[in-house]
């Protein structure tokens, strides 16, 4: 008898131990490096169309840790698209901003957990807020991605659904992994015809690159990749040079936000 309530315990014992659920920790879902690059779409759905739709392009610029590593600090360059209705123009914006998650060493005490066969195959969690005869909710997170999905619905006195918000992760560049498809506004922003105004010197350099825009325009972010398209050095604007003597030998890009887009250079470091 004492050997059967024992066993008893033990499964009880094992079945609330997080370990045997495989679940993740904070820090394993928000595990995010330097270049890492995160396209997001939100957007509402009101009685069968979409009133509004937001694009975001986020590019991980920095990360510093609490001691104990139990709080990321995260900075962030973005650029976002915003459509307030289907038949009115983009709104672009570009930001720097910063997050801080906490609890990294605590599991998430997720419903489902499984691996996902998109996202590389990467671990997914599921958590279900609530679910009741009116509204539903949940969110979706994987390993090294953050909150993946977010689903909110309200449902009406006569059953159909009368709302929803969206937000969901549609492509991502983690090291040498990409996924999904993504947002239309790297490409529309794009700006070809500003190339032949904007001028790097000496190139090659062993330091300083100036920067020289020719005419109107300011410089609102800059960054540096090398020749395997990884990102390696951010800067925010308002500066016409940068030191790279940090950098090894050989060929640089450039990818260069002004007022009137983006615009790509190549540089060698010699």
């Amino acid at each position: 008898m004492r050997i059967a309530i024992l066993f008893i315990l033990f499964l009880v014992l094992f079945a609330f131990n997080p370990k045997s659920q495989d679940y993740s920790t904070w820090g394993e879902i928000y595990d995010y490096e330097v270049g890492d690059v995160f396209h997001r779409k939100e957007y509402l759905i009101y009685n069968g169309w979409s009133p509004w739709t937001k694009l975001i392009v986020q590019t991980v610029t920095d990360v510093e840790y609490s001691i104990g590593n139990d709080t990321a600090y995260y900075q962030f360059w973005n650029e976002t698209a915003y459509q307030e209705h289907p038949d009115t123009t983009w709104i672009f914006d570009y930001y720097s901003s910063t997050a801080s998650y906490v609890n990294l060493n605590t599991y998430c005490i997720a419903d489902t957990v499984y691996h996902s066969p998109d996202f590389y195959g990467r671990k997914l969690s599921y958590i279900e807020d609530y679910s009741t005869g009116s509204d539903t909710k949940w969110r979706k997170y994987v390993d090294g991605c953050g909150q993946v999905n977010f689903f909110m619905e309200h449902i009406d006195p006569t059953g159909n659904p009368s709302w929803q918000e969206i937000k969901e992760l549609v492509y991502y560049i983690k090291g040498n992994e990409e996924w999904g498809t993504p947002n239309p506004i790297v490409s529309i922003e794009e700006n070809i015809d500003l190339d032949e105004s904007i001028y790097l010197f000496p190139n090659p350099t062993s330091n300083i690159l100036n920067i020289s825009i020719i005419g109107e325009g300011d410089i609102y972010m800059i960054f540096v990749y090398n020749n395997t398209g990884k990102l390696v050095k951010s800067y925010d604007g308002g500066i016409n040079f940068i030191n790279v003597s940090e950098l090894q030998l050989g060929y640089y890009f450039l990818r260069i936000q002004t007022r009137n887009g983006w615009i790509s250079k190549r540089f060698i470091k010699q």
